[in-house]
């Protein structure tokens, strides 16, 4: 997928978090069964609906999105917003086990459907801050070609608070 449809399908959902019938057809589209509902939004922006792998990384980022009324992008990337959805323990087993079962898919559509209840997870948890949806759209559009580059991506921004205060506590 281009950069130009993940950046015009952003600005898109961006825009209408307010529009409540743009909002239901996209919470919609994360499941298969009725995503129907969102597949002229999808085509609109020009992404093809042909096969799943195509528009379910957009349905699940919009999904998110639309679900947090977000109007605009965060700073958090998924490993951190995971690792603060365990109060900031990266040693926690419920945050480790989630970590795992997401570096152990082995395509886009797999980790889009792991990713709808981790996301869910981290709504829930209220962090205050939010995930940087454009980064998170572009890991999943490029996963399927570079599948350990995106793990790595992901573990390492886990585990990245742990990383900063061994520094902290060496100088």
């Amino acid at each position: 997928m281009s950069k130009e449809q993940e950046e015009r399908f952003l600005k898109l959902v961006f825009d209408n978090v307010g529009n409540r019938s743009f909002c239901a057809h996209l919470r919609h589209a994360e499941n298969p069964n009725t995503a129907l509902y969102a597949m002229e939004i999808f085509a609109g922006c020009g992404i093809g609906i042909e096969y799943e792998k195509y528009w379910l990384p957009y349905a699940t980022v919009g999904a998110s999105i639309v679900r947090q009324k977000l109007t605009k992008d965060g700073d958090l990337s998924l490993g951190e917003a995971l690792r603060l959805s365990f109060d900031n323990d990266s040693g926690n087993a419920a945050a480790i086990a989630r970590l795992k079962r997401i570096v152990g898919c082995e395509d886009s559509v797999e980790l889009c459907k792991v990713l709808r209840s981790v996301l869910k997870l981290i709504e829930s948890r209220n962090l205050g801050q939010f995930i940087n949806y454009a980064g998170l759209l572009k890991q999943i559009n490029t996963f399927d070609f570079n599948k350990d580059f995106v793990k790595l991506q992901i573990v390492s921004s886990f585990y990245k608070k742990d990383k900063e205060d061994k520094n902290d506590v060496k100088q």
